[in-house]
């Protein structure tokens, strides 16, 4: 089967922007955009809720400098703190602050809200769909 599928390339894309600026207004209210949003679950989540910036760019799919970025501003403003490896030297980790986690918490209902709001038209079977649709893309 051949066709053009460039519409339905960009239809995906302009849903995940429509997406995106729906989560930014909603974090933006807690001073946190997505990207700070993700980084600072991620040091959450992990064991000491720090690890290694190498790890975060992996689990975030992108490079270690936008990590290295995103911690920067996230250290500045008191919500995560860098480390040095006792290890190896060359390893910096990054753990979430109280005030990190006071945030986060802070910003968690309004992103499940926003999150909520925009699968709201669709039904539990088209999500699940969605789903399995986006896997089998993303491994193609």
């Amino acid at each position: 089967m051949t066709g053009d599928y460039t519409f339905l390339l960009e239809e995906i894309l302009r849903a995940g922007d429509r997406i995106l600026a729906r989560m930014e207004v909603a974090l933006a209210q807690h001073g946190l955009s997505v990207p700070k949003y993700k980084l600072l679950t991620l040091l959450a989540e992990a064991e000491d809720s720090r690890l290694p910036l190498s790890v975060m760019a992996e689990k975030l799919s992108c490079a270690r400098s936008n990590v290295t970025g995103l911690i920067d501003r996230l250290e500045a403003e008191g919500l995560v703190k860098r480390s040095s490896s006792h290890d190896d030297r060359r390893v910096t980790y990054a753990q979430i602050t109280a005030a990190g986690q006071v945030r986060l918490a802070a910003a968690h209902p309004a992103y499940q809200a926003a999150l909520t709001e925009t699968l709201a038209g669709l039904s539990f079977a088209e999500r699940e769909a969605l789903m399995l649709f986006l896997q089998k893309m993303g491994a193609a």
